[in-house]
Formats: structure tokens, sequence, C-alpha cells
């Protein structure tokens, strides 16, 4: 029954796995996708940016690493210094948190680490980039569309129809 697996795979670049103390390798990742391909297991690899060591080009690799993957689908996040974890405890006394309320602790959201090595705002510029560059590959594209059953494609129909008449009802109220 299962269908889909998740793998915590975060960074692209060892040195920044080793950093993470991950204990695992790129050939590890690569393996793990190639045996869920092997029996039919679609796959969701998770990719974090801004961890420590991370710089423009180690996240540039990450991204070409991602894309070199086959992964079906992909999240990325931003990372954050939670409180009693060895990173928030190493961004604390590096004094590299930007921010104080406990709401811009968010992963999804934008970065608020500066490690010095890469700014808050280049760590979402990653984020963002690993999306669009994954996301919207041609061949992706096409590979997903032929996926889709009539009743999906008529549902996304239906809901894009939705949207716009949603857009345009609030466009003319205002």
């Amino acid at each position: 029954g299962c269908y889909l697996l998740g793998l915590g795979i975060e960074s692209g670049v060892q040195e920044i796995l080793d950093n993470a103390k991950k204990n695992q390798t790129l050939a590890d990742t690569r393996r793990a996708v190639a045996l869920c391909k092997k029996v039919g297991i679609r796959t969701m690899g998770h990719f974090i940016f801004g961890l420590p060591g991370e710089t423009r080009e180690t996240a540039e690799k990450t991204i070409q690493f991602l894309l070199s993957l086959d992964l079906d689908y992909m999240q990325s996040y931003c990372a954050v210094p939670y409180p009693k974890t060895e990173f928030g405890a190493m961004a604390k006394q590096k004094g590299w948190i930007r921010t104080v309320p406990w709401s811009q602790y968010d992963f999804g959201g934008t970065s608020i680490v500066d490690m010095k090595t890469l700014t808050p705002e280049d760590v979402t510029f990653f984020r963002e980039r690993a999306f669009k560059k994954f996301y919207y590959r041609p061949l992706y594209l096409i590979k997903k569309i032929k996926e889709f059953s009539f009743h999906q494609l008529f549902t996304l129909s239906k809901f894009t129809r939705w949207m716009i008449s949603k857009k345009k009802s609030k466009g003319a109220s205002v």
C-alpha cells in the first residue's frame, strides 16, 4: 500500500550533510531513490537551504543534485534554528538569528538566519529557486500531464474556473 516515500535528503553537498550530522552520503541518496523507482514507489525529496556552511555555490549544487535525482516531487525549506536543537544553540551563540517573534520560526517561510556566508534573503531565494527549477521543467510538466486522468483534468478545470470567478468577483467589489 505504500505509494510515496518522503526522503530527508536536505542537501546535495556532502560537506553540508556532514555539518548537519546526517550520517548519509550522496550515493546513499541516489541508491534510495533508485530502489524506490525499481519497486514502483514514488519519491518526494525534502531539502533544507541555509544549514551551517551553506553558500551560494553549495545552494546551487543542491539544486543541481535534486534535479539529477529523478524525484517525483520535492519540497524545500529554510533552515530554522529551533530552540533546544544543536542548530538553534549554534545560531544563538554565533548571533545568526535575525528575529525574536516565535511566529517567524517557520520552516515553510522565509529565512531568519544570517550566517554571513549566505543572507536570509539568499536562503529564501534558493529555496524558491529550487521549486521553480524542479516544477517548471518542460519534461516534468509533460510527464505529470500524461499521468492525469480525465477525472483529474475535469476537476482541475472546474477549480481553475472557480478561482478565476473568485478573482473577478473580488476585483469587482474593490
